[in-house]
């Protein structure tokens, strides 16, 4: 999925919310340093939320409360992010994440064996 260039499978995006916003609207929740290939920014509106400065994210912020409206994205992304909270709050983050996402939309989180994780 990271490498499309390299023949690597991609999975294909949701349609976009609206015909108004014909480009897919990926949150890419925890982003780090790079983001997987979604799409060219013709097709994809790139969301990148993170709480470090450097990664140079399009918002900056604590991502258990994300800082854009109910149904904004028709993506969300996680990657090895969810396995850094605990226990008690996982349903709370996830349940957050999952406020941004449109009706329809599609939620794609890879994770460690989560259990392990939390042991």
């Amino acid at each position: 999925m990271d490498m499309p260039q390299a023949g690597a499978h991609r999975d294909p995006l949701p349609k976009a919310l609206t015909d108004a916003a014909p480009r897919v609207r990926v949150a890419d929740i925890g982003a780090g340093l790079e983001s997987p290939f979604f799409g060219f920014s013709d097709d994809v509106e790139l969301v990148r939320l993170d709480g470090n400065e450097k990664v140079r994210p399009t918002y900056r912020c604590d991502i258990r409360h994300l800082p854009v409206p109910d149904q904004y994205v028709d993506l969300c992304h996680s990657r090895h992010v969810i396995e850094h909270f605990g226990r008690e709050e996982v349903i709370a983050v996830i349940a957050e994440w999952v406020r941004v996402l449109r009706v329809g939309g599609e939620f794609r989180i890879s994770c460690p064996n989560l259990l392990a994780a939390f042991e």
